[in-house]
């Protein structure tokens, strides 16, 4: 597990640090015993920083690997609280957990910037901990698409990198635990997303060298939105932009591949990102957007892309 990358002086690391911001001495030190007793990934140790105060949480949070996060804290309270952490940190994930019950309120925190919004007195450890993990391990996959996505390799080199990080390479206990991918679960529908997600691709790079609008961004929260109501993993939508690409970049020229590549690299972090706030908007127990309750995924005649 790669350390937070703005720790990455820290060298060969094998510690998850946690930073615990919470004022109420009992439930600092319930938090604090609760996440240090477990490693949070396999071969690490846990470490947690607790502070009381935001001032005091703003002197670690840049050598952290995750904060669990107090909103109502004795020298700030509200989204502000949440507002200075993102700012100062934005690389590292937060868990907000406050006592108040406006679930309103835990959608403004995870548009904010929060990964996920646990309520005092509604969670208890094994959901604290399962929360922290999860969050954990999408941060970490998010960070090693960008990292592909920012080194300088060629067409094939970034596909074959960013292959080895899609669906394909689940595992087969994640397979048994009945996590398949979406182009064997839902084959169909993988090849619709891969034209469209193709199509919004070609449309991008037009968009940027002839100023013109096809509404890319928005149809790309759409797209997010659609295949998100088949609880498709971000491993699902890297492996619908390797297909597009390698369709779209078969035979053509350097230049239209560099260029299909850039706009490429950039409408994956959006669909990414807009997967992302679609889930977590489902942690507070309510749908967004485009989405539907995801109680249950639909049958494969139904919920398909349109």
């Amino acid at each position: 597990m790669p350390s937070n990358p703005q720790s990455s002086d820290r060298g060969p690391d094998r510690t998850v640090r946690v930073l615990v911001v919470e004022d109420d001495p009992h439930l600092s030190d319930y938090l604090s015993i609760e996440v240090g007793a477990r490693p949070l990934a396999d071969g690490f140790s846990t470490e947690v920083v607790a502070a009381a105060s935001l001032e005091a949480a703003l002197e670690h949070v840049d050598d952290v690997d995750l904060v669990l996060l107090d909103l109502e804290l004795p020298d700030s309270q509200g989204l502000d609280t949440l507002l200075r952490i993102v700012q100062t940190a934005p690389a590292v994930p937060v868990i907000v957990v406050t006592g108040t019950v406006d679930e309103e309120f835990g959608e403004m925190a995870l548009a904010a910037g929060a990964n996920e919004f646990l309520r005092k007195g509604d969670y208890d450890r094994d959901t604290l901990l399962r929360s922290i993990r999860h969050a954990l391990a999408r941060h970490r996959y998010f960070l090693s698409i960008i990292d592909v996505l920012a080194r300088r390799r060629t067409a094939e080199e970034q596909i074959a990198v960013l292959e080895s990080l899609g669906a394909g390479g689940t595992s087969v206990a994640a397979r048994s635990a009945g996590r398949s991918s979406l182009s064997e679960t839902f084959p169909d529908v993988f090849e619709t997303a891969r034209t469209q997600y193709g199509e919004l691709v070609a449309q991008y790079v037009e968009e940027r060298g002839l100023e013109v609008d096809y509404n890319v961004a928005s149809r790309a929260k759409a797209l997010a939105g659609d295949v998100a109501l088949l609880r498709v993993t971000p491993r699902d939508v890297v492996d619908v932009h390797v297909a597009a690409l390698r369709d779209l970049t078969d035979g053509v020229g350097r230049g239209r591949v560099r260029a299909l590549m850039d706009a490429g690299q950039i409408l994956l972090v959006q669909v990414l990102g807009h997967l992302a706030s679609y889930y977590r908007a489902q942690a507070v127990g309510r749908a967004v957007g485009l989405l539907t309750p995801l109680e249950q995924p639909p049958p494969p005649d139904e919920g398909r892309p349109s």
